[in-house]
C-alpha cells in the first residue's frame, strides 16, 4: 500500500476525516507500506507547509518512494517540486512528460478508462532511459477492467504503437517494482514465482498463471464481501431545488465562471451568460440563476455529505452536453462529497435525494421516462457490495442512461467524479464555492 498523503486534499473543502503528520508515520512503518501516496497539494510543498513537509520527511526517514503529482507544471517550479517528489503519472502532452523525465521524475505513462494519454506520451520512449517509464492506469472502471484487464490492455496498446514488446513489459513490472523497491516484477532467484505464461507476446494471449510457484492455483474460498467500512456516510439532509441554486436579484443575463470539463481530469477557465429564472423564485428574492442550453453551460453543485457542516457550493459546468435530466455521484475525488449537475435545478435535486436515500453511488435522472438509473456503493458511499459482474451491469446501466439524456463530455459518466478536485487545473467547484486551483484560491462565480 502507499499511504495517503493528502486527506483532505486541501483545507479549501471539506472531506469526512483528515490523516495528518503523525498518522502518516504511523502508517509508513507498516510492513505494507510502499510509499508516501500521491502529493497533490502543490502551492502546500512549494510554500514550505510544515504539515507536507513533516509527511514527506517521514517518508524519506523510512527509506520509502514519495509519490508525485504535478499536472500541468513545466516551469521552474517543477525543478522546486523534483527536490520532494519522485514520480508523477499526469502528464497528457509529450512536452509536459519530458520537461518531467528531464527533472528527474520517474514518467508514468496513463492509459485509464477516462485518462487515455499513453498515444500523446508514447514517443518519449525513443527520448529517455526507458527504465524510468512505468505504465499506469491511474482510474478504470469495472466494465474494462472485465472486458480488457488492466495494466495488460496498456502493455498491448504499447506494442500496438510500436514499443518493444520487452520494452512495454518492463514498463508495466520491472521498472515499476524498482521504484517501489519490490522484490515482485522480475523473474530471478529469490523473487517471488508471481508469473503469467503467455501463448504469444503480442497478443498478451495468457496461457497459465502463477502464483508463489503454483500453476493456475484455485482459491481455498471465495472473498467475503463482509466490510468494516462504515455504510451510513451519505448523510446530508433533504435539498430542495433553491438550495442547489445561485439567488439573484435583478435583471439577466449574467455572466459566470463556469468550469469546461475538456477531459483527462482537466478544466479550463471559461466565462458564459446565463438567464435570471423569475417564474417561481423562493420566497424573498427575484429569481435564480439557471443554465444556458445552447452555450451548453449547466447549474452544478457540491454538496458536503459526511455529517459535517452541510453545505453547499454552487456553480455552473460546461461541455457536459446534457438535453435534459440530471446526473450525480457520490465519488467525487478526493473528498468525495455528492455532485449533481442537471438541466434543471429539480432534476438535479432528485438526483441528490436519491442518493442520499440508497448510501450513495452514481444516478442518472430521466425526465422524459421519469426513471432514476442507479450503480449502488453503499461502502463509504464509494465501493459497491455486490459481485463484480453485478457491479459491471450496473455501471454499463448508468453509462446507457447517461447517453440518453445526451451525456457526451470526454470521460464520460467517470469525468464528473473529477470536477470538485481542487489540486488538478485549472477552476474547480467545491462544497465551500469556486476554486481557482492556480491560486489556491475561492473565486466568485458570478463577474462583476
Amino acid at each position: 500500500m502507499t499511504v495517503p498523503s493528502s486527506v483532505p486534499a486541501t483545507a479549501l473543502q471539506d472531506a469526512g476525516g483528515s490523516v495528518d503528520a503523525t498518522a502518516v508515520d504511523d502508517l509508513l512503518a507498516a510492513d505494507r507500506a510502499i510509499a508516501l501516496g500521491e502529493v497533490m497539494d502543490l502551492p502546500a510543498v512549494l510554500n514550505g507547509d510544515a504539515e507536507i513537509h513533516a509527511k514527506i520527511a517521514a517518508a524519506r526517514d523510512h527509506g520509502l518512494t514519495v509519490d508525485g503529482h504535478v499536472p500541468g507544471v513545466t516551469d521552474a517550479s517543477l525543478q522546486d517540486l523534483a527536490r520532494d517528489l519522485d514520480t508523477d503519472h499526469e502528464s497528457v502532452t509529450l512536452n509536459e512528460a519530458r520537461a518531467k523525465a528531464d527533472a528527474g521524475f520517474r514518467v508514468y505513462l496513463r492509459e485509464g478508462s477516462t485518462s487515455k494519454n499513453l498515444e500523446a506520451l508514447v514517443d518519449i520512449v525513443d527520448e529517455v532511459d526507458t527504465r524510468r517509464l512505468s505504465l499506469c492506469t491511474d482510474d478504470r472502471s469495472v466494465v474494462d477492467i472485465l472486458n480488457g484487464g488492466g495494466i495488460n490492455e496498456a502493455v498491448q496498446k504499447a506494442m500496438d504503437l510500436g514499443v518493444d514488446p520487452i520494452t512495454a513489459v518492463q514498463m508495466a513490472t520491472l521498472n515499476t517494482a524498482e521504484a517501489y523497491d519490490l522484490p515482485f516484477g522480475r523473474i530471478e532467484p529469490g523473487a517471488p514465482a508471481d508469473l503469467v505464461l503467455l501463448s504469444e507476446l503480442e497478443s498478451w494471449s495468457v496461457e497459465h498463471v502463477v502464483i508463489d510457484g503454483i500453476v493456475d492455483p484455485i482459491a481455498d474460498s471465495p472473498p467475503s464481501n463482509q466490510s468494516a467500512v462504515a455504510t451510513d456516510t451519505v448523510t446530508f439532509d433533504p435539498v430542495a431545488p433553491s438550495d442547489l441554486a445561485i439567488e439573484h436579484t435583478g435583471p439577466g443575463p449574467i455572466k459566470v465562471r463556469a468550469e469546461s470539463a475538456v477531459g483527462s481530469f482537466r478544466t479550463e477557465r471559461r466565462k458564459a451568460t446565463v438567464p435570471v429564472d423569475t417564474a417561481d423564485p423562493p420566497a424573498g428574492i427575484d429569481g435564480v440563476l439557471v443554465g444556458n442550453r445552447k452555450a451548453d453551460i449547466l447549474p452544478m453543485a457540491v454538496i458536503e455529505r459526511h455529517g459535517g457542516p452541510g453545505n453547499v457550493g454552487c456553480g455552473f459546468v460546461h461541455n457536459l452536453g446534457l438535453d435534459c435530466g440530471a446526473i450525480g455521484t457520490t465519488i467525487a475525488h478526493d473528498a468525495h462529497n455528492c455532485i449533481v449537475a442537471g438541466v434543471s435545478h429539480d432534476a438535479m435535486a432528485t438526483v441528490a435525494n436519491h442518493l442520499r436515500e440508497v448510501g450513495g453511488g452514481i444516478a442518472v435522472f430521466d425526465p422524459i421516462t421519469d426513471s432514476l438509473t442507479t450503480l449502488r456503493l453503499p461502502i463509504a458511499g464509494l465501493i459497491s457490495d455486490a459481485p463484480i459482474g453485478e457491479t459491471a451491469d450496473s455501471f454499463e446501466a448508468v453509462r446507457d442512461a447517461a447517453t440518453d439524456i445526451g451525456l457526451s463530455v470526454p470521460g464520460g459518466i467517470l469525468e464528473l467524479t473529477y470536477l470538485s478536485l481542487e489540486v488538478i487545473p485549472t477552476i474547480r467547484l467545491t462544497n465551500n464555492g469556486l476554486v481557482d486551483v492556480e491560486t489556491g484560491e475561492y473565486v466568485d462565480v458570478v463577474v462583476e
